[in-house]
């Protein structure tokens, strides 16, 4: 809630969620771009209820999570933002493949993720899952400064990009 509120009342341009990726599959590796939007797959569906359910330590209700989703979705006047975040992911995306290295590209997906729901729609929303804390070989790369520094340099190319075409 914390941070959408604050992206709100400073008028962000656009909000984009760093996290780190996590299954019980311990070789899955690379990095997912995900923008706001019903869930696709249920591998989607399953980062999101994993992302989503920490919220209930924070004594979040969540029940009432998908009619959210739909009132956002409603209320929007037109589906700009919805475009726009998705192109933001493109773009995100492709700047990670143009990275190369260390990064695999999982694709752009959809998923309900409730921090970026906070956003109500009203600017450019994504959520960058960066590597698996799960692969081992991928956590150590998160704690390696020339790695995060591909990644926040991959993010930020593609931020670039979408915001050159915006303009």
């Amino acid at each position: 809630d914390e941070r959408a509120r604050i992206a709100l009342e400073n008028d962000g341009r656009m909000f984009i969620s760093l996290h780190c990726n996590s299954t019980a599959k311990g070789i899955v590796r690379g990095t997912d771009i995900y923008f706001l939007s019903e869930a696709q797959t249920e591998e989607a569906r399953e980062v999101a209820r994993r992302e989503n359910a920490a919220l209930a330590f924070e004594g979040k209700d969540l029940t009432s999570d998908d009619s959210v989703l739909r009132q956002i979705f409603e209320g929007m006047s037109s589906d700009q933002y919805l475009k726009e975040s998705q192109d933001l992911a493109a773009e995100i995306r492709s700047a990670v493949i143009a990275a190369g290295g260390r990064l695999k590209s999982r694709g752009v997906k959809q998923a309900g993720f409730y921090v970026m729901k906070g956003t109500q729609a009203r600017m450019p929303s994504v959520l960058v899952e960066m590597a698996f804390i799960s692969n081992p070989q991928e956590e150590r790369l998160l704690r390696r400064d020339p790695f995060l520094r591909q990644i926040a340099k991959a993010i930020f190319e593609g931020i670039r990009t979408f915001k050159g075409k915006m303009e």
